[in-house]
């Protein structure tokens, strides 16, 4: 009976230090709800996010430049209709 307690309880321990170097090597895959690496500083989600916010904003911009025109372009094409309007 005491050889038996002896070997679940060192089948638990081997279980658990195995388990653990699992988590250790997947650690690089691994994420958090958040999409973050576990070790990953705040300082560094903060850095990501940031840049992430700026390459958003960045593409909005192009978008509206895209679907709006310039001041000059405006005018060059005013100045064209009233040259055309003039013939």
């Amino acid at each position: 009976m005491m050889f038996k307690e002896m070997s679940t309880n060192q089948h638990t321990t081997t279980n658990i230090n195995n388990t653990m170097k699992e988590n250790k090597k997947n650690a690089s895959t691994q994420t958090t709800l958040s999409g973050s690496h576990p070790s990953t500083s705040l300082n560094q989600v903060l850095s990501e996010f940031h840049h992430s916010k700026c390459i958003r904003e960045r593409e909005a911009l192009e978008r509206l430049m895209r679907r709006y025109e310039t001041g000059r372009q405006r005018n060059l094409r005013m100045v064209r209709e009233f040259e055309n309007s003039l013939i």
